[in-house]
């Protein structure tokens, strides 16, 4: 891609914008006055506020670029519902970490992704899944692991909210994001051998 001039840089900075269509998962560029980052959240802070003081005075084409919302923590789950709505809204974009790759890997089939999902925390974000999570109470993720992987796999209508985040990501997720013509990823993703 060639660089954007100067001049469409600045009529630019007030208003967020994608420059061209992007392919799933694929980068897009991103051209606006400032980005917030948020660092791995993993559903931590208080269920009000997931992102702490983050995003309080937005300023307009300010926008914030969300990564690692889900699994450990209590707020998982309003920490994505948040996030959703602000990608949705044109305010933020949400970058793919190694958590919500071995998520949607899981729920793709991929049963020793599932495994390792679980392991790495999965299974606190199903816990608390409403209507959900009860079923898993007291499980450690052995236990739950075939429980999970037969729920998925016939589309367990509690799982709705899960499901639902799948399709957000391979929607609007993005493994890299050009912001500005700087490159942002999420450390967590393994390379294939050519890089």
């Amino acid at each position: 891609d060639p660089t954007p001039s100067p001049q469409s840089i600045d009529q630019a900075r007030n208003i967020p914008f994608l420059e061209g269509q992007s392919s799933p998962i694929e980068a897009s560029r991103i051209y606006c006055k400032s980005a917030r980052m948020t660092p791995d959240n993993h559903g931590g802070g208080t269920a009000e506020k997931p992102f702490g003081e983050m995003l309080n005075n937005l300023e307009p084409g300010e926008v914030v670029v969300f990564q690692e919302l889900i699994d450990r923590g209590p707020s998982a789950w309003h920490a994505t519902d948040l996030a959703i709505e602000m990608v949705k809204k044109g305010q933020g974009f949400y970058m793919i970490g190694n958590h919500e790759s071995m998520m949607l890997a899981g729920m793709c089939g991929d049963g020793r992704a599932l495994f390792h999902w679980l392991q790495n925390h999965g299974l606190v974000l199903l816990q608390t899944l409403p209507g959900y999570g009860e079923k898993l109470k007291g499980m450690d993720y052995i236990q739950a692991l075939p429980i999970i992987s037969e729920d998925i796999r016939n589309r367990d209508p509690n799982l709705k909210k899960l499901f639902e985040l799948k399709d957000f990501l391979l929607r609007y997720g993005k493994v890299y994001q050009f912001i500005n013509n700087i490159m942002a990823t999420h450390a967590g993703i393994l390379c294939d051998a050519k890089g």
